[in-house]
């Protein structure tokens, strides 16, 4: 007879702040091609407003057809509220930043690192506030239909009382 035991250790990583932001530059009416510098800041307004977390800046990106791809990463500055980003352009290494306008409204994709029940889920801290029940709660029986299968063999007694099984296969 033999028993079949599993253990684990898992971890769990928080997922990071960054995003992927693709865009499209045009210059003189002709889809850009080279190397550009790419300022990005992010606003809560869509005029005037805060500029909220820091300015990033991606030297020397490269664009062909006018495409151009970026990670963006503004730390935690998105709880929920309305973000706009702003985005200033220069060819590389050259002169001042020109402001492309309007701003942009950030659409939901990065919004997805903080979803709408986080917030209430970051403060739950008793089973009473986070709608669960305790163990000791819990009374009745579960016929053995109902559990999963062992796909090693089948369900026997386990010593240490009435009820108990574990999967051994024969």
């Amino acid at each position: 007879m033999s028993t079949l035991g599993v253990t684990g250790h898992s971890s769990a990583f928080a997922q990071g702040t960054a995003f992927t932001y693709q865009g499209r530059l045009n210059s003189g009416g002709n889809s850009a091609k080279g190397s550009y510098d790419l300022r990005f800041a992010i606003y809560d307004a869509l005029a005037a407003g805060t500029q909220q977390g820091s300015l990033l800046t991606n030297s020397a990106t490269g664009v062909t057809n006018g495409l151009f791809t970026v990670t963006l990463d503004f730390g935690a500055n998105f709880p929920g509220a309305a973000r706009w980003r702003k985005i200033g352009v220069r060819t590389n290494g050259g002169g001042a930043f020109a402001t492309l306008s309007p701003r942009q409204l950030i659409t939901p994709t990065p919004y997805a690192i903080y979803s709408a029940t986080a917030g209430s889920a970051a403060t739950a801290t008793t089973a009473a506030s986070a709608n669960s029940v305790a163990a000791a709660n819990i009374t009745g029986t579960m016929p053995l239909a109902q559990l999963p299968r062992c796909r090693m063999g089948r369900l026997r007694p386990k010593a240490g009382g009435p009820g108990l099984r574990q999967c051994q296969g024969s």
